[in-house]
């Protein structure tokens, strides 16, 4: 793939040597200008200084510069959005793999469910209440909540890794029930039998 910073600059140089030299320097009044005495229009045409003659103009249309220029202005940005993707992404890459590292001490999640849900990933257990009445007869264990958007839950499985993990998205009803159980009494969790 091109680097499209070099591209820029390679175009901004070849520009720079087709315009012509003083293209965009500004004209400021000299010192002479400002102290000209007024009697000097009463002067001869033979003795006033004569003014420079005007710089030649280049051969190609005004358009042509004005349209350089903008192909410039719309390849820096875009320039800009690239850099600022690749950090977002850098940082994006940064934060995932410090959650996976943190998976195994954060806090457990226990899902309960009126349903079973079928979940089958590595380190979930699914449990089955003995308890007839009760209103979340399935009980799931081993999952860490990483986050709750809008309506749905985005859980992962405690021994989660990129390569062979699963991530779960559980619709927020009334139909599932999430509980929360610290790092220090995990210890806990598999003696229960609902």
């Amino acid at each position: 793939m091109p680097d499209p910073v070099g591209g820029v600059l390679a175009y901004t140089l070849q520009l720079r040597r087709t315009l012509p030299v003083g293209a965009f320097r500004l004209t400021r009044p000299t010192p002479a200008d400002d102290d000209a005495d007024p009697s000097e229009a009463d002067r001869p045409d033979d003795v006033r200084p004569q003014p420079r003659p005007p710089e030649p103009r280049p051969d190609r249309p005004e358009w042509a510069s004005i349209a350089e220029w903008a192909v410039v202005f719309v390849l820096v940005g875009l320039s800009l959005i690239w850099a600022a993707s690749d950090y977002a992404a850098a940082v994006g890459r940064g934060r995932a793999q410090q959650l996976a590292s943190q998976l195994a001490t954060s806090t457990a999640v226990v899902l309960r469910s009126e349903r079973s849900l079928g979940i089958d990933a590595a380190g979930v257990r699914e449990l089955r209440c003995r308890d007839t009445k009760s209103a979340y007869p399935y009980r799931y264990e081993g999952m860490v909540l990483v986050i709750q958007s809008a309506d749905q839950y985005v859980l992962l499985p405690q021994s989660w890794t990129p390569d062979t993990g699963v991530a779960l998205v559980i619709p927020r009803t009334d139909m599932v029930r999430l509980e929360f159980v610290p790092y220090a009494a995990r210890g806990t969790l598999g003696r229960s039998t609902c």
